[in-house]
């Protein structure tokens, strides 16, 4: 969650107080208790694989080709709720930074593909990969209730965090499921 700026100024105060190596030991001590106590909140629940999305083509996709054997990020939103609108600038930056490090995120519209929906996704610069839950298999599958909500999904398609309520808390979620899968390998 910390911003990048700030992480870096943490890091070259700890590395001249601590000295390098040091300090690299902390923060990989820290990093792994991190995990541990997150991992201890989260919960394993399977999807069925009947559980699809609709692409712009009118394709029908399961949800488990779209995280393609990864930890992945689910955000559902919609543009009828003003709780999902205004969450778009920290949205936005998720699905940035997360595109950075390879991390597939599945963008989740409860509505069908229409030329209303792209001038509205225009309008509100939404330019990442869309998809669209028109028959509600995934919010269903999910137990989803309300946008936006953000869930994120071990390597095997499972949900580990459910509805995670702020978009800066899926970071810490989505590396502490990354580095269990990483060992589990």
């Amino acid at each position: 969650r910390t911003a990048p700026a700030k992480r870096d100024s943490l890091l070259r105060v700890g590395e001249q107080r601590a000295g390098p190596a040091r300090w690299a030991t902390l923060v990989r001590d820290a990093r792994t208790e991190m995990h541990a106590r997150l991992l201890e909140q989260s919960v394993v629940r399977s999807i069925p694989p009947s559980a699809q999305l609709r692409t712009r083509g009118g394709k029908d996709v399961p949800l488990t080709r779209l995280i393609n054997d990864r930890p992945s990020l689910v955000i559902f939103w919609s543009r009828q709720c003003g709780y999902a609108i205004d969450a778009l600038p920290e949205i936005k930056r998720l699905v940035e930074r997360l595109a950075r490090v390879g991390t597939p995120v599945v963008f989740a519209i409860d509505e069908a593909p229409s030329a209303e929906l792209d001038r509205a996704l225009a309008e509100y610069e939404i330019t990442w990969p869309v998809y669209f839950d028109v028959r509600v298999s995934l919010g269903n599958a999910m137990r989803n209730f309300g946008t936006p909500a953000f869930y994120v999904l071990d390597r095997a398609g499972r949900i580990r965090f459910t509805a995670v309520d702020e978009p800066s808390d899926v970071y810490g979620r989505l590396e502490a499921v990354a580095a269990e899968d990483a060992a589990d390998r």
